[in-house]
């Protein structure tokens, strides 16, 4: 990158990618966001695409910096594999060059400690479930191709603006 400022690229445009795009962009960073509605913030260029449709991905602009924010399309393995394992690397594949890092933000779900156990940073991944192994599999196949910055964040709830108590929701 060296002097020059960095492009970033922000796959996903939910809280999380917003927010990051906001606090980019006040710093002086191009940024661009990609996501299937062209849902983005005004300081930002909204790309439209899908991590499931290679099609969709043709034309991107290069990129410095790419960070994953997207969520899974669905719960099962389909929609693990789109988020977390194939998907990332059709993205890399369509861009005009590689990105010298990449951030993805993982999940504790990897360490299968859904029983109270504490989590450290040195407690290694120990997937409970088939969607965890998918996810460590993601993680290690973005780092195999770029250098990679891995965060597991824990409790990423939606904000609570959308947020609706139990009894309403289900009156809806």
């Amino acid at each position: 990158m060296g002097d020059a400022v960095p492009h970033v690229l922000i796959v996903g445009a939910g809280d999380t990618g917003l927010t990051l795009a906001t606090m980019l962009s006040s710093a002086g960073l191009p940024v661009s966001t990609l996501n299937r509605s062209g849902r983005s913030i005004d300081a930002a260029t909204a790309l439209v695409g899908d991590l499931a449709d290679s099609a969709s991905l043709v034309g991107l602009p290069s990129a410095d910096v790419v960070v994953f924010t997207t969520a899974p399309p669905s719960r099962d393995d389909e929609g693990y594999r789109t988020a977390y394992l194939d998907g990332p690397q059709r993205l890399l594949d369509a861009l005009p060059s590689e990105p010298t890092r990449a951030v993805l933000t993982s999940t504790t779900g990897v360490y299968g400690a859904d029983d109270g156990r504490w989590v450290t940073a040195t407690t290694p991944p120990d997937p409970s479930r088939s969607t965890a192994t998918i996810v460590i599999e993601g993680e290690a196949a973005l780092s195999h191709r770029v250098p990679t910055t891995v965060v597991r964040s824990a409790g990423i709830w939606r904000h609570p603006r959308d947020a609706r108590p139990l009894d309403e929701s289900r009156a809806s």
